[in-house]
């Protein structure tokens, strides 16, 4: 291995901490960072059956790390209690690449991208759908729920991930709906939805919950872009050497 240091997205299995302990064995650095919270998944969510005794991994994976980043305050606290040593904010950001994504005129669209492990969340949006729907067209932009067909609305499937952005600045929708439960796993959750909004020139809706309380429902806002925390990228490089 001639990496000097390793980066783990996401581990939370037995290979995972497997794989970690092998980078640890070969005298390596280890970078884990963690978008979720795993040990607090919803019912909800088809996912959670596995990750049920998720948390004795947790643990292992945060003591062998050097450095844990996380994408939200409440996950800082999270990574915490599971043992790592050192816990960086590193919040999501969009790539400078994107700055010469094009304007586009607003069209009279609310738009909803996710899938069906958010069905809860959604349903927390149904009133606000139904009723911008009498202004509105409602795009759902990778599932649709079931009861989609009560409204006027067109569905979307994401097969091709390049084009996802692209496919969603097209679509030129005003509103951007990010409606979420108020449940611990979803306050570990980043605030990627704002910025896919804020970068496609979209109004945020949002249902006051984690990292999407510092943005004003309504607001179109500014851009996190990746040169901008590019110095705590740095900083988390440099204290590995």
């Amino acid at each position: 291995m001639t990496a000097d240091a390793v980066l783990m997205c996401r581990p939370w299995n037995e290979q995972h901490v497997g794989i970690a302990n092998t980078v640890k064995s070969c005298g390596k650095k280890l970078i884990v960072d963690w978008d979720d919270d795993y040990t607090c998944m919803p019912p909800w969510n088809p996912n959670r059956k596995h990750f049920d005794g998720v948390f004795p991994n947790l643990q292992k994976l945060s003591a062998l790390s050097d450095v844990v980043t996380v994408s939200s305050v409440a996950l800082t606290q999270s990574a915490a209690a599971w043992g790592a040593k050192r816990v960086v904010f590193l919040p999501n950001a969009i790539d400078d690449s994107f700055k010469t994504l094009p304007t586009l005129e607003r069209k009279p669209i609310v738009l909803w991208r996710g899938s069906m492990t958010h069905s809860a969340d959604l349903e927390v949006g149904r009133e606000y759908l139904n009723e911008m729907n009498k202004t509105h067209e409602i795009v759902f932009f990778g599932d649709s729920p079931s009861w989609a067909y009560t409204l006027k609305h067109r569905h979307f499937t994401v097969s091709d991930y390049s084009n996802y952005i692209s496919m969603m600045n097209q679509l030129a929708p005003e509103i951007v709906a990010v409606p979420l439960v108020d449940h611990p796993f979803n306050h570990s959750k980043s605030d990627v939805g704002a910025q896919e909004a804020f970068l496609i020139g979209a109004k945020l809706w949002h249902t006051g919950v984690g990292e999407y309380l510092q943005h004003k429902v309504g607001e179109r806002g500014q851009v996190r872009w990746a040169s901008q925390v590019n110095d705590r990228r740095k900083d988390i490089l440099c204290s590995l050497q």
